[in-house]
């Protein structure tokens, strides 16, 4: 089993450990938030969040040192679901941003073993050039991820140098907050219980519901 993705729903003691560990995630941060101020919430709620996220990016990057194989990741937090009319949400608007590969959070899984000392060695000489046929990934508002699912080798490599600069799809996260939760196996329509898809890492899932936590947070001081 690769890491970043579950195992096959007929193993349920894998998917008894997932979910345990998802919930353990979310338990903890609701224990450290209870009883704090607003501000402290958020601290606590922005700690963990970064911390799950440099956890997901560092080991995604390092997945292929650890195997003969890997494979990209393809999937990260849903794109689309429906509200409680059942009208369709869709939180990649066709909408562009600019990321900058010096500081941002890139989930990405560079697959082959040959391209990326290549492309070390590459773009140490050179600088990184934005190819759009090529570079393809989503950027997650309030979470400010960025899913990179084609290009990964490169966009690592600019990644770990601190050069260049990419153009990604934007996706407004919160945008899914009302309509959408999960249990660390699976994303759910939050109106009908509907299964959406399954979740690719429960990290995932726990940046997602510690960042709707923080988010609701913030509505209610507006």
């Amino acid at each position: 089993m690769k890491f970043f993705e579950h195992p096959k729903r007929t193993d349920n003691i894998n998917s008894c450990e997932i979910k345990q560990s998802y919930s353990e995630v979310i338990s903890t941060a609701r224990a450290w938030i209870r009883n704090k101020s607003e501000q402290e919430q958020i601290l606590i709620l922005d700690y963990i969040i970064d911390i799950l996220i440099e956890d997901i990016c560092s080991s995604g990057a390092a997945d292929v040192l650890k195997k003969t194989s890997s494979s990209p990741f393809f999937k990260c937090i849903p794109c689309v679901c429906s509200d409680e009319n059942k009208n369709t949400i869709n939180i990649r608007t066709g909408e562009k941003t600019e990321v900058n590969l010096s500081n941002a959070k890139l989930y990405v899984c560079p697959w082959n073993k040959s391209r990326i000392t290549d492309n070390l060695i590459r773009l140490n000489k050179t600088p990184f050039v934005f190819d759009e046929t090529n570079h393809m990934s989503d950027f997650y508002t309030d979470i400010n991820l960025c899913h990179v699912y084609n290009g990964n080798h490169s966009i690592h490599i600019g990644g770990y140098l601190k050069k260049g600069s990419i153009t990604s799809n934007l996706c407004h996260t919160e945008l899914l907050y009302p309509h959408c939760t999960t249990d660390g196996l699976y994303w759910y329509n939050k109106h009908t219980g509907d299964r959406l898809c399954n979740v690719p890492d429960f990290r995932l899932a726990a940046v997602f519901v510690a960042a709707q936590i923080r988010y609701e947070l913030k509505e209610e001081r507006k």
